[in-house]
């Protein structure tokens, strides 16, 4: 259940009436995700699917996230499950598309 661990945890950290939106997208077919439904509702939490940030008007909000995370006001480093090299690349991207057997939910390609 490796990457369906991320919508459960964002339904769980958004704020009462905000929105959860989907980006990216999960493998064909059906999909089985735990939620909890009667916070999500009695939260009037939004869900919204979504193939680009650029559907659904949603570039107010992806602006007000990138503030957030510029000032180190929302630590996204807690998301990232797999750091490679530049030179590693290649294995980076094969540990992203192996999600299933790896638990990556967000890769990073880091210089340090």
């Amino acid at each position: 259940m490796g990457d369906c661990q991320t919508l459960p945890q964002a339904t769980k950290m958004v704020r009462r009436s905000g929105k959860v939106v989907i980006v990216g997208g999960f493998d064909e077919g059906e999909t089985t995700i735990p939620l909890e439904w009667q916070r999500i509702q009695m939260s009037e939490i939004q869900i919204l699917p979504s193939a680009s940030f650029a559907m659904h008007d949603i570039y107010r909000e992806q602006g007000m996230v990138l503030d957030l995370v510029a000032q180190g006001r929302l630590d996204v480093k807690k998301l990232i499950t797999h750091r490679f090299p530049p030179d590693r690349i290649n294995e980076a991207f094969d540990t992203a598309r192996a999600k299933h057997e790896t638990g990556a939910v967000f890769v990073a390609i880091t210089i340090e």
